[in-house]
């Protein structure tokens, strides 16, 4: 399976492209590293020829009755997204799934989350950087950036005003801890009158799974004849982009079956949209 490239940046009222990018680069290499090392792992293991004791094992398995495929269990919808490759329904066990009623998301998780609060107090950029660990002035003194060195990472922008920007790949209970990890930090080592106000999570990457291949070009022509879906653009030739109208939210649909939103506010709107994908994906999956 190939690997999946780095999302788009998010977008958030009163930042700039480049104060953007800045802020997401550290969750991005993490999640793309992480990627290619399971990948790696997969290739690996996949070369090397079975010993006799998992040839009989795989005879064995074959000629056993196929039995209904049972969905993955579905992960909390606030759990961290996992960079490991998933194995794909094909031949039989794809016909059974495809052949059933619904169709159901697999693997729910959010992959990062962009989230916002205050300090509560007027920031010294200089001072700052100079006080706090693992910080360095950036964007012409305008901003302090903030980093965290250990697992889970996050990154993090203050200005002037006090107003954070941070950016982690954890859920959202995780991220809202690590944001008053962080104004601990300011109360520490810049000032004791700093505090954690007004925290909320304004942008959300979700993903999820469908357990088999998508005929990307037959979900386009099907999205396009429907009034609720609108393909957008056809990003490569493995993704598809569509709008779903009634939320305005776009979905990223890969032919192995890979579902993202990179712009949701919250997890119920981001797994609602793919919801309303679902009947599409179901008309449209490859079992050979």
């Amino acid at each position: 399976r190939s690997l999946t490239p780095p999302p788009p940046l998010p977008t958030c009222v009163g930042m700039d492209d480049d104060d953007e990018a800045q802020l997401w680069s550290q969750w991005t290499t993490a999640e793309m590293s992480a990627a290619e090392e399971a990948a790696g792992q997969l290739a690996l293991a996949s070369s090397q020829p079975p010993s006799p004791q998992q040839a009989v094992r795989e005879e064995r398995r074959r000629l056993q009755p196929l039995e209904p495929h049972a969905p993955a269990p579905v992960v909390p919808l606030d759990a961290p997204g996992s960079a490991a490759p998933r194995k794909l329904l094909s031949g039989a066990q794809a016909v059974a799934v495809l052949s059933q009623g619904a169709v159901q998301l697999e693997d729910v998780r959010i992959r990062g989350c962009l989230s916002t609060f205050d300090l509560g107090i007027a920031i010294e950029t200089e001072k700052l950087a100079r006080t706090t660990p693992n910080a360095e002035i950036i964007r012409e003194g305008r901003y302090v950036e903030v980093r965290s060195l250990r697992q889970p990472t996050w990154s993090a922008l203050i200005n002037r005003s006090g107003s954070v920007r941070l950016v982690t790949t954890c859920c959202l209970e995780t991220s809202r801890a690590q944001g008053k990890k962080l104004a601990r930090m300011v109360q520490r080592f810049y000032s004791a009158s700093a505090t954690f106000k007004h925290w909320k999570a304004c942008n959300i990457q979700v993903l999820a799974n469908v357990p088999f291949k998508i005929d990307l070009d037959a979900a386009e022509n099907m999205c396009e004849e429907m009034d609720s879906l609108t393909a957008i653009a056809r990003l490569s030739k493995k993704t598809l982009k569509v709008q779903v109208e009634e939320s305005q939210i776009s979905v990223q649909v890969s032919a192995t079956g890979l579902l993202t939103v990179h712009k949701a506010r919250d997890m119920s709107e981001a797994v609602s949209a793919m919801g309303v994908l679902l009947p599409v994906l179901h008309r449209t999956g490859v079992w050979w």
